[in-house]
């Protein structure tokens, strides 16, 4: 009997939600609807690739899709009642989804599809017709290279066409083509299907604007254009656009710096270490610098780093003084760091080989907006391998992998992992927090609003298990878990740090 309960209640919460996501989807009035490849290198903005490399290219189309799916997350908080839809083109559907998943957007009001095949006015024309199709009264669509369209622009699109003098809206391009189009449903409904506005147009050229207007005129549509004339990013003379808009610079772009922020106290022991993980695992060491953002150290800790920056001239070491506490000192390093990329280690923790080749490529990956890695211990992965019994081998091993089975449901990472994300993903999620315990676990809550935390598994970053051992495994992992719980009872971190450090 309580079977048959709970089945009926579960099919009664699964239709509502059902009913609820048509329902919002069919009965809002005005849609936006974005074309989005997936930025595969080599295959998006082949015009970028003698400039910036097939990587670089990719990357540029991943910050614009990015930038852009952003600009209309934002406009859908502005206003309440506005669909948007992404037309899928290039990857397969667990790329998009994971790539999307994350993305801002209210569930009902959002939903993604792949373009349908043909030329572009055929793809433009069918996810128009779809949007009246489903209810729209007024749909706008956009592509992903014109990274200048905000939210003004979209208001002032929609506005023209609520006016009876406006049919068909046209943004038009600096080069000829157009940025923006849309339609009132009366365009549908007089002419059946949208298909033939769009036939009849030489793709790329300069005349496309033009010719469009001129083609949907004399099949009686009312035409507006614009005030605004935009440039999309298809060259390299386009990339200044890029630079303005999106706010990367064609440098990083082309060959992205890499900072590592590494916060210190008392670590004498270790820095040294660490510093040279990073000098003789990186990939390109021209492109990587290092902030010892330090707490007030009084032994030999700056010491040791200035004898290493002295001895290896090749390796770029800043020290910053970064106050009292893990989550001031890394943000103190950061606001000093000039990379693209920013990797935050702590000062025992030693870096896997081509620890940078292994972050350029996960960031590129859509989706992904952080990551960390493995978190191995010398005892078992490192140069002390083997120096402590089978049991305490054996309970840190099985460590490893429940905080490996955890990651699959809470994706989470902490910061002896070695988190890394680029700048501005770091400046949009608001920094560390300036707490002296938690800012590891706090930072990566707020990430995963924005999108994935990837642990690369298989990649382990090298920490000393010298203090677990020494406190007892479980116990170590026992007053984490507390820590844990303490935060999320809403006790404050820097009086959990009171408690964790004695």
């Amino acid at each position: 009997m309580w079977l048959i309960l709970l089945l009926i209640c579960f099919l009664v919460i699964f239709a509502t939600l059902w009913y609820l996501r048509v329902v919002s989807k069919t009965s809002s009035k005005e849609r936006i609807v974005i074309l989005c490849k997936f930025p595969r290198p080599g295959g998006v903005k082949t015009r970028l690739i003698p400039g910036l490399g097939e990587a670089g290219a990719a990357r540029a189309q991943l910050y614009m899709s990015d930038h852009m799916l952003d600009v209309l997350s934002e406009f859908q908080r502005q206003r309440v009642g506005i669909t948007v839809e992404v037309k899928a083109f290039g990857g397969s559907a667990d790329q998009f989804k994971y790539w999307l998943g994350r993305k801002l957007f209210p569930r009902q009001c959002f939903s993604w599809s792949f373009q349908c095949d043909g030329h572009l006015g055929i793809k433009m024309a069918d996810a128009l017709n779809s949007a009246f199709n489903e209810g729209s009264e007024f749909a706008v669509l956009i592509g992903s290279d014109t990274p200048a369209v905000n939210a003004d622009i979209l208001e002032t699109a929609l506005s023209k066409l609520r006016s009876p003098d406006c049919e068909m809206i046209l943004g038009r391009a600096q080069d000829g083509g157009y940025y923006l189009v849309g339609f009132r449903r009366q365009v549908k409904e007089r002419l059946g299907v949208l298909n033939d506005i769009f036939e009849g147009i030489e793709w790329s050229t300069s005349t496309v604007c033009h010719r469009q207007a001129e083609i949907a005129t004399g099949l009686g549509v009312k035409v507006q254009l614009m005030p605004q004339i935009l440039q999309d990013v298809d060259t390299p003379d386009d990339l200044p656009e890029f630079e303005k808009s999106v706010g990367v610079s064609v440098t990083a772009l082309k060959a992205p710096v890499l900072s590592i922020v590494i916060p210190t106290l008392n670590e004498e022991e270790n820095i040294e270490r660490a510093l040279r993980s990073i000098k003789e695992n990186s990939s390109w060491i021209d492109y990587i610098e290092v902030i010892i953002s330090d707490g007030g150290s009084t032994d030999s800790t700056l010491g040791k780093v200035d004898e290493f920056a002295q001895n290896n001239p090749e390796l770029r070491i800043k020290t910053v003084r970064g106050g009292r506490g893990r989550g001031k000192q890394l943000n103190a390093g950061a606001s000093e760091a000039t990379g693209v990329n920013l990797l935050f280690l702590h000062a025992d923790g030693s870096l896997p080989l081509a620890f940078d080749r292994h972050i350029l490529l996960t960031l590129a990956e859509p989706g992904n907006i952080a990551g960390a890695f493995n978190l191995g211990w010398d005892v078992l992965q490192g140069d002390k391998r083997n120096d402590c019994s089978r049991l305490i081998s054996a309970q840190l091993q099985l460590g490893q992998l429940l905080h490996l089975a955890c990651y699959k449901f809470t994706e989470t990472a902490y910061g002896d992992q070695g988190m890394f994300m680029s700048r501005k993903i770091f400046e949009k999620v608001g920094h560390f927090p300036p707490y002296r315990l938690m800012e590891d676990y706090e930072m990566a809550l707020k990430l995963q609003r924005y999108g994935h935390l990837k642990i690369l598994q298989e990649v382990f970053i090298i920490a000393s298990a010298r203090r677990l051992i020494k406190k007892g495994v479980w116990k170590a992992r026992f007053i984490n878990c507390l820590m844990v719980m303490g935060y999320h009872m809403g006790i404050h971190p820097d009086t959990l740090a009171n408690f964790y450090y004695g």
